[in-house]
């Protein structure tokens, strides 16, 4: 049995937790939020013991696995504290609002020998799933071009209900909170970024951060890519796509979350796609209860699984959206450094 804690009770921790009791192999033992209202009704709601203070709450209690599921700028102090209190991290993206501060978690998490992972439950989308296992087989052939591209729409009040939303040193902006998801498929797919040449624009919110933004990559592997992300889209979510390109094979899975395939042509392959379309009602979607089993199994096994996405994965996402951000503000073609 692996035990969970949850820091931070709002709106993506029920996701969590869900998951984590849905899973016969792990158990929500404690939850720690300041905001006390919200902590109350979900202590009560999931019935896990209440803290307003994380380090009471490592102290006290048996937890083998900390979420964090707080504001984007406070992950590192809290990957920190539970780092030193020996317990594993699964931490909501972005891991960090820096590649230096990413570094320092993966840092902290080695020496003091404990697991670091993100959330990224994109990855276990039946339709991704699928095409990782063709691909990991070489069916798709030699890449030329993947694309990504993210049409959701946030109105002004969810930047204003929240104070670190739309802020660049606590929120980071559109690419680090709603497109990470979908560049981080895109990396997993197309492999390392050689540079990034971009665009931004604030256009229809008052915030300090972008709400719409294109990029080219050039992968090192000679592959390009684009990257389109929005949050203007009226009236509602309308894609979240990825399109992997090769010379034997073309996938492109849309829906609001990647959830569904719009294209399949992959030569000699007999997939039937039906099977893979899910139609979640939000662009949560389903895979946190697939990624909770699979964090689970992977402790209690101690083997890794290629579907977790670990600290030196993260950083890759991050990196890409630092150079978006740089190459946006200087107008130049911005390379990224090996790690």
């Amino acid at each position: 049995m692996i035990n969970y804690a949850i820091v931070g009770c709002g709106r993506v921790s029920s996701y969590h937790a869900n998951a984590i009791v849905q899973d016969e192999n792990s158990r929500l033992v404690a939850c720690c939020e300041v905001k006390t209202d919200q902590l109350k009704q979900f202590s009560r709601t999931y019935n896990c013991k209440p803290y307003t203070d994380i380090n009471e709450m490592l102290n006290n209690e048996n937890i083998d696995v900390v979420i964090i599921a707080t504001g984007n700028s406070s992950h590192l102090k809290l990957i920190d504290i539970a780092a030193k209190h020996k317990k594993h991290i699964l931490c909501e993206k972005p891991l960090a609002l820096t590649k230096d501060d990413c570094v320092k978690a993966i840092n902290l998490c080695k020496e003091n020998n404990v697991k670091l992972y993100e959330v990224k439950q994109n990855r276990f989308n039946k339709p991704v799933a699928k095409l990782k296992n063709i691909f990991d087989d070489g069916k798709l052939g030699k890449l030329v071009l993947g694309n990504s591209t993210i049409r959701w729409f946030r109105d002004q009040d969810y930047y204003d209900k929240n104070e670190w939303h739309g802020k660049r040193n606590t929120d980071g902006g559109m690419l680090y909170t709603q497109a990470i998801h979908d560049i981080d498929l895109l990396l997993w797919f197309m492999g390392n970024v050689r540079s990034v040449q971009s665009n931004m624009a604030t256009l229809l919110h008052n915030i300090e951060t972008e709400d719409v933004a294109t990029a080219i990559l050039e992968f090192e592997n000679g592959a390009l890519g684009v990257i389109e992300a929005t949050t203007c889209t009226y009236p509602k979510d309308t894609e979240g796509s990825l399109t992997i390109i090769g010379d034997k094979g073309t996938v492109k899975i849309g829906g609001i979350s990647m959830n569904k395939v719009d294209i399949w042509q992959v030569k000699d392959d007999n997939t039937d796609t039906s099977e893979l379309n899910t139609y979640p009602e939000n662009v949560y979607g389903f895979g946190h209860k697939d990624l909770i089993s699979c964090l689970t199994n992977s402790l209690i096994e101690n083997k890794d699984s290629s579907f977790l996405v670990d600290g030196k994965q993260a950083l890759k996402s991050v990196e890409v959206i630092e150079a978006i951000i740089k190459s946006a503000e200087t107008g130049q073609k911005v390379y990224i450094q090996k790690t």
